[in-house]
């Protein structure tokens, strides 16, 4: 029997930061983070420049994510919970369920976890998060 993949297990997020692209179907660009007790949002106009920051009060709400040795996987977050097929190719996770519509790339370092969350939407990408995991 083959070794499983080193993803197997049970992992916390620690924190996440990513971009958003598209927004109501117009192209924006913004840059999210947690920082302390805050969630900001840099929004960019099409300079580049920063047009906007939105902060909004709340702790980051860590995600559970387990990957179990049958091949599914149970995902809690802040949006609700997950269950679904995975196989790991290279340094993917593969979700069969979402085709290609949702990317997980994902490179380990010890006990920790980064995945690169790409969504796409009609083949153009939306949105990339970056979020750190905790082996539990």
């Amino acid at each position: 029997q083959p070794p499983l993949p080193p993803v197997v297990g049970q992992w916390v997020s620690i924190s996440e930061e990513g971009y958003t692209f598209l927004k109501d179907g117009e192209t924006v660009e913004s840059y999210f983070c947690y920082d302390d007790d805050e969630q900001i949002a840099y929004f960019f106009d099409e300079t580049g420049a920063v047009e906007d920051i939105m902060k909004e009060e709340g702790k980051y709400e860590p995600c559970k994510l387990t990957l179990n040795t049958d091949g599914t996987l149970d995902l809690i977050s802040r949006e609700g919970e997950m269950n679904c097929s995975y196989q790991v190719k290279d340094n993917r996770i593969v979700l069969p369920e979402w085709g290609d519509e949702v990317v997980w790339n994902y490179t380990m370092d010890g006990d920790e976890m980064l995945i690169e969350q790409l969504i796409y939407n009609k083949g153009i990408l939306y949105s990339l998060t970056y979020i750190h995991y905790q082996r539990k």
